[in-house]
């Protein structure tokens, strides 16, 4: 089986959209980062609102960190894409992959503690975590 690969993305400014702006604005713009991220999803993926301004996803389909990566910047992008100028929100993604050995909630907090990392490196990256991706045949 392939490893899976989880991308938990955390919206940065997104407080100051709801102070500044109220919180229908607040919510329009989560719609619209989930209206992104099902834009960029495959059919195997999966996608959720884990709360707040936090989303992930779930999937099967990469075979190398790069991939992953890869993915994580068309994310990403999509998601800056669905704001304003005025709202100035970008997005830290951590991904991490494994190859079946942790618990669903082992991986969570895996992806959550890569996303914190990309926050610590300055905000609006991704902190790919590659331990888990098999590299040869």
């Amino acid at each position: 089986m392939s490893p899976l690969t989880i991308l938990f993305c955390d919206l940065d400014g997104f407080k100051q959209v709801n102070d500044h702006f109220g919180h229908a604005v607040g919510d329009q713009l989560l719609q619209g980062v989930a209206a992104s991220i099902r834009k960029e999803i495959r059919p195997n993926d999966h996608a959720a609102r884990m709360g707040g301004d936090e989303f992930c996803i779930a999937s099967r389909e990469f075979r190398s960190p790069h991939e992953a990566e890869q993915f994580a910047i068309r994310v990403r992008t999509a998601i800056v894409s669905t704001t304003t100028p005025g709202e100035a929100v970008g997005v830290s993604i951590g991904v991490i992959c494994t190859t079946g050995s942790e618990t669903p909630s082992e991986l969570l907090v895996k992806a959550d503690w890569a996303m914190y990392e990309a926050k610590r490196c300055g905000r609006n990256l991704i902190h790919v975590s590659a331990s888990g991706f098999l590299t040869a045949p």
